[in-house]
């Protein structure tokens, strides 16, 4: 058998586990105890299979022949084609089922009776994912605080040059095409506010996807300088802090991996700026 799971736009064939729960829901409409083997044939951990055993108390008016349980996923490595090998989003399981050697008397059953189960993915935290990752849009606005201008209170700051660098790691196999919307200097102790003036802002560019096997990010760098941009304006301001805001769009270009869209969620996307201030 095989659950569909609702990752949807997401459609996964493979998810390493970093931490995480399984919820369990078996209801028994015997009316005798049952013992199963419960087992994700296709949910691995150092080479051997999701599996666990209970014994399902019988059916009767008061409790019903219900169970419920909780079990740790951490660290496994979980195969999401299905039992054709060619599907998405699907946890094949198998149950196997006996009437339990606790039960008393003998033990009936009817067309009428059934052992149903129920799961539910819970607080699932991946080390890994595979698949295709949809195409999806976000903005956002970030301000950064910034204290190299703290000792300076009053007067004014004289820079000859300065660079500022911009690295960005794409460590998603995933194409990203992004947008540097503004970027700004802001000094809250003056209120004065610099925007920055460069070919690249409000202008879309693409990062492209992360390889695999060996894993290598993709590596971009933007460097802003006295000659190319304002940001001697913007550094003469004092700032104490940036604001910046930029949009990302995910696989602007479809599904063109094929569904082998990949991302280790400890190496994401990342920016780091980097400035050179030479002082005189």
């Amino acid at each position: 058998e095989e659950s569909n799971l609702n990752f949807l736009p997401l459609e996964l064939s493979r998810l390493i586990i970093k931490s995480g729960e399984i919820e369990v829901k078996i209801v028994n409409k015997i009316t005798q105890p049952v013992d199963i083997t419960y087992i994700l044939p296709k949910a691995v951990k150092n080479g051997q299979p999701y599996t666990f055993t209970a014994t399902i108390p019988a059916y009767n008016s008061n409790n019903g022949g219900n169970f419920s349980a909780t079990f740790n996923l951490d660290g496994y490595d979980v195969d999401l084609r299905g039992i054709s090998g060619a599907n998405v989003n699907r946890l094949v399981t198998q149950l196997i089922a006996n009437i339990s050697n606790s039960a008393t008397g003998l033990a009936q059953i009817f067309s009428s009776d059934s052992l149903s189960v129920s799961l539910k993915l819970k607080s699932i935290v991946p080390y890994y994912a595979k698949g295709y990752f949809g195409q999806s849009t976000d903005t956002s606005s970030t301000n950064s605080g910034l204290n190299l201008f703290d000792r300076i209170v009053a007067g004014n700051f004289s820079l000859q040059e300065a660079k500022l660098n911009l690295d960005i790691k794409n460590g998603i196999g995933a194409d990203i095409r992004a947008s540097l919307i503004s970027f700004k200097s802001i000094n809250n102790k003056t209120g004065n506010t610099v925007a920055l003036q460069h070919a690249t802002v409000a202008q879309t560019f693409n990062v492209h996807r992360a390889t695999d096997h060996p894993f290598t990010p993709s590596l971009y760098n933007f460097e802003y300088n006295n000659t190319n941009s304002n940001l001697v304006s913007l550094l003469e301001n004092m700032p104490t802090s940036f604001n910046y805001s930029y949009a990302t769009e995910l696989n602007p270009f479809g599904n063109i991996s094929n569904g082998n869209d990949f991302v280790y969620t400890d190496n994401a996307v990342e920016a780091h700026v980097r400035l050179d201030i030479p002082l005189h």
